[in-house]
């Protein structure tokens, strides 16, 4: 494989993002609650980069924590039922997201190459480990889970565990230290001064629909976004600081590098992330790194 991670990036899309038009009728309910009721949906663009990078890697086996109601597994389900080949080992801590993710794989015909785990990832990892000293090959592997430093010191460890030199290894919700975006906090809603606004929005949502913003919050004054919010990602910006910049890189970076995949296709209904201006748009929160460096 490319020493370059971009080069593995552009190779993989130049490849298989034509084949990304299967991935929309999965794109189309990604705020359907009824379908996926859990936060936190993959954008887009990540999404048919994620599928093009598993096509294009033939990884032996899909690694992610956590599940959630299952919309990035499917991206990556399809990917592996499209290259007829690999596994995915999910590990979801909430039932109740795992019921949903189960019903989800089910509907989107990938139950088969799904392997879900419902309880404590730092505990039930340890058997799959097992399986991956036995048969070992190329790995994606991808942490959305608490978003703390403490439990990211834990799990990644056990994650890089056997995995092959030419695995890569993406971490959910991380945006680049220079990302200039905007967010309109969802508790502006509930502030007293916006309560007068809250009974208009209602009233002309029933008086006239066509002519007011889709979502509330949408009324909300946009605040910068704090990029270190969570203490992961103080975590992950100490760790890319040691990595060569050739073998990692931010999603958000390349947003606009390949003009075919069009990242504002869904940002209409990112109502909470916008740019500097306010407007919505998809932030493409994924930090990519190479195992052999990682590790």
């Amino acid at each position: 494989m490319n020493n370059n991670i971009l080069d593995i990036f552009d190779e993989a899309v130049k490849l298989y993002s034509g084949q990304a038009g299967k991935l929309l009728k999965l794109a189309a309910c990604r705020y359907d609650k009824k379908i996926f009721p859990t936060f936190g949906q993959y954008d887009w663009f990540s999404g048919v980069l994620l599928y093009c990078l598993i096509r294009h890697v033939k990884p032996v086996r899909v690694i992610e924590v956590s599940t959630s109601s299952g919309y990035s597994t499917i991206f990556s389900a399809m990917a592996l039922k499209d290259n007829n080949f690999g596994k995915i080992y999910t590990f979801e801590l909430s039932p109740i997201a795992a019921k949903a993710a189960l019903t989800n794989f089910k509907r989107f015909g990938v139950s088969k190459i799904i392997d879900l785990s419902v309880g404590d990832a730092l505990k039930n990892i340890k058997p799959l480990n097992l399986i991956r000293a036995k048969n070992k090959g190329k790995e994606i592997i991808f942490l959305d889970s608490e978003h703390t430093e403490e439990f990211a010191r834990k799990i990644i460890p056990l994650l890089l565990k056997n995995t092959d030199t030419e695995s890569l290894f993406h971490i959910h919700d991380i945006l680049p230290k220079n990302a200039d975006v905007t967010h309109r906090p969802l508790t502006g809603i509930y502030e007293k001064d916006f309560r007068y606004k809250v009974k208009l929005y209602w009233m002309l949502k029933r008086i006239a629909p066509s002519f007011i913003p889709g979502n509330l919050r949408n009324w909300v004054k946009p605040i910068k976004y704090n990029i270190n919010y969570t203490t992961e990602s103080r975590y992950v910006h100490k760790l890319a600081a040691k990595i060569p910049r050739s073998s990692q890189l931010f999603v958000h970076d390349i947003m606009d590098r390949y003009p075919g995949i069009k990242s504002q296709k869904f940002a209409g209904s990112v109502v909470g992330r916008c740019d500097k201006t306010g407007k919505p748009m998809e932030w493409n929160e994924s930090w990519w790194v190479r195992c052999k460096e990682l590790k």
